[in-house]
């Protein structure tokens, strides 16, 4: 049985492991892999996995947050926090972006998954959420692997400036088919592109292209008639030959910044 007196061990890439142990200093590993990072001394590893959403569409500028969940497991018999601090830091690709979020660790065990709601503000004011890329990054959690009779050895692991992954932000849209207006030949559409503003207000999407479907009453499949481009105050308007009984589509794919959106009117003739 090991005795629980600690010391420290060292530091390997910003990462320390102290354990609790006599005699010679176990030697540790780390092993950085997909979303997760591995630490191992000689007698427990333990392992913190991220789960990071790939793209968070943002509605609007003052309430949004992506969550992150850190999942962290054991081969010791029981995981504590030795902090009840758990951080993140968070980067945009560009420098702009939230620095640092944390969470509270409230429950006496580490094994499980701790969640992290990073807001997502501006920092320019009451303007839409910044888009773009995001690195996250696992600042600092302390945990404790117990093991041996009765738990009384320990490992300490401290987990610090690991990257975990990424996440793209992305800023909601909306076409809104404002008009059809209808010739014996033609159908003349009209509308806008659209996305959260300033103060709670609307802003324009200029400069995308939108793609017009016709869905034809019945078992064929939507077919892409053109593609036109939206004006530099996000309004657009075409004509398109009469097809029958069917339904129009007009859909944005998204971009870099702008999330997709689309849609339809159904005609009867």
């Amino acid at each position: 049985m090991r005795i629980t007196p600690t010391r420290l061990l060292g530091v390997l890439a910003g990462l320390v492991l102290v354990a609790g142990t006599a005699g010679s200093t176990p030697a540790a590993t780390w092993q950085i892999g997909t979303n997760q990072q591995t630490a191992k001394s000689p007698d427990t590893t333990v392992t913190v996995s991220a789960r990071i959403p790939s793209t968070a569409t943002l509605s609007n500028a003052t309430s949004t947050t992506v969550p992150v969940d850190l999942t962290w497991s054991t081969t010791a018999d029981r995981l504590e926090f030795t902090s009840n601090i758990v951080e993140l830091r968070v980067e945009q690709t560009d420098g702009n972006g939230p620095g640092a979020t944390s969470a509270q660790v409230s429950a006496p065990t580490g094994a499980g998954t701790t969640r992290i709601n990073v807001p997502m503000m501006s920092n320019r004011g009451p303007a839409p959420t910044l888009t773009g890329k995001y690195e996250v990054f696992l600042e600092a959690a302390r945990v404790r692997a117990h093991f041996g009779e009765g738990g009384a050895a320990y490992d300490d692991f401290t987990f610090g400036n690991v990257k975990l992954g990424s996440f793209i932000v992305k800023t909601k849209t909306q076409v809104a088919l404002e008009s059809a207006a209808t010739t014996r030949t033609t159908i003349r559409f009209s509308g806008t592109l659209r996305a959260p503003g300033e103060y709670g207000n609307t802003q324009a999407v200029p400069g995308e292209v939108l793609r017009i479907y016709f869905d034809p009453a019945g078992t064929r499949p939507k077919a892409l008639q053109r593609s036109i481009y939206v004006s530099a105050n996000g309004t657009f308007d075409v004509i398109v030959p009469k097809k029958g009984k069917g339904t129009w589509s007009f859909a944005f794919a998204g971009s870099t910044n702008w999330a997709a959106s689309s849609a339809s009117k159904a005609v009867a003739s």
